[in-house]
């Protein structure tokens, strides 16, 4: 009924933010290990990289929860209007439902972003990293990357709520959903993660106390730096992440996946 779906809505984002926090926490110690991988260039099962795991998750807990969460919801947001909007394009609402939810992620969720750029592997704390990056740049330290942002989520949220309907329907068990989702979320990830360089590029400009320099010139400059190295493709891959991070990504979308519907449903049940 009607009257029911501002409830339903309610309890899909408080599903969505329960889904996120558990995911968030869950993979925690695989988005450190992967950053210090990066960071230190060493391999991503060494041991350094799995060593106090959860160091400094507080900081970005919220940033992270909110980014694992958020998504889902959204998508079932959109899907009701663009549903009367398209009433005869089954395969296409979907697409655009999950390009609205990414969109919106991404303007939501870029000043956050911002602030857990800045203070990864710092010890400072969210606040105190704040204050830094609005001394050095003003506020407008987090709009720094927004356009950027909502490119990387829209082509994600697109190709993962397209690719996912197409392979599952009604009568899907639970494997070949998350199957699906994982299938999904890698090529969400790795379609999008040009955007993702360009965010964090500029992202590190304006942690530096940089200009923000143009997604052109970044495209530019990553063209220029991987037709110089002797295995161009192996480079483009590993600056773009290609990789441990792609599988984190699916495999959390697919896990977050079949808890928020879980939860969504469990939390109607009970309000």
């Amino acid at each position: 009924m009607d009257e029911d779906i501002p409830k339903n809505e309610a309890t899909n984002f408080v599903a969505g933010i329960v889904a996120g926090s558990v995911i968030a926490g869950f993979f925690s110690p695989w988005d450190r290990a992967l950053y210090i991988s990066v960071r230190d260039r060493i391999p991503f099962f060494d041991k350094t990289c799995w060593r106090n795991p959860y160091q400094g998750f507080l900081n970005g807990m919220l940033q992270r929860t909110l980014s694992s969460g958020l998504y889902f919801p959204l998508y079932d947001f959109y899907l009701r209007p663009v549903s009367k909007f398209l009433p005869l394009s089954d395969n296409l609402v979907p697409i655009v439902s999950g390009n609205f939810a990414g969109i919106t992620s991404g303007i939501l969720l870029n000043s956050l972003c911002v602030i857990k750029y800045g203070n990864w592997g710092s010890e400072i704390s969210t606040g105190e990293t704040a204050k830094m990056l609005i001394r050095k740049n003003g506020l407008k330290t987090f709009l720094n990357g927004t356009g950027t942002t909502m490119c990387r989520d829209a082509v994600f949220g697109s190709l993962f709520a397209g690719i996912r309907y197409n392979m599952t329907n009604e009568n899907s068990t639970r494997i070949e959903r998350m199957y699906a989702s994982v299938i999904a979320g890698g090529a969400g990830t790795i379609f999008s993660s040009p955007f993702n360089y360009a965010r964090n590029m500029k992202y590190a400009a304006g942690a530096s106390g940089l200009p923000s320099p143009s997604i052109l010139k970044i495209f530019s400059d990553l063209k220029t730096d991987v037709m110089n190295e002797s295995r161009p493709l192996s480079s483009l891959q590993g600056r773009l992440r290609v990789g441990w991070g792609t599988t984190r990504v699916a495999i959390g979308m697919a896990v977050g996946f079949e808890l928020y519907e879980k939860l969504k449903y469990y939390l109607r049940d009970i309000y």
